[in-house]
């Protein structure tokens, strides 16, 4: 077996490293979809699942299937008493992609 060069190194370490999270994912995204379309608020939900928000987020940049099926999910079974896409919904845990997107458009 030949060394890998190093100028390739970075490359084929990125790539397990991405192999391993697609493997960790296996069922765990499937899951959290389930739990959040009925109608667990998602911080719970990532509670019990031992995952971090930024997990979930970059998760959801690497596979935008996984991003549709959450955001479906989040808009499903989000609260209809709430002012989506306002200060109060997000304040309130709202994470459907209208409150994120003011959210983020607010952040600074």
């Amino acid at each position: 077996m030949t060394a890998t060069p190093e100028h390739l190194r970075g490359k084929t370490d990125r790539r397990r490293r991405g192999e391993r999270r697609d493997r960790e994912w296996v069922g765990v995204g499937d899951l959290l979809v389930a739990q959040v379309a009925s109608g667990a608020p998602l911080g719970l939900v990532l509670r019990r699942l031992g995952l971090t928000a930024a997990a979930v987020t970059a998760r959801r940049r690497r596979d935008p299937g996984f991003a549709q099926r959450l955001d479906d999910a989040l808009m499903a079974s989000r609260d209809p008493d709430l002012a989506h896409g306002t200060h109060g919904g997000w304040r309130a845990g709202c994470r459907c992609p209208e409150c994120r997107e003011h959210h983020a458009a607010h952040r600074d």
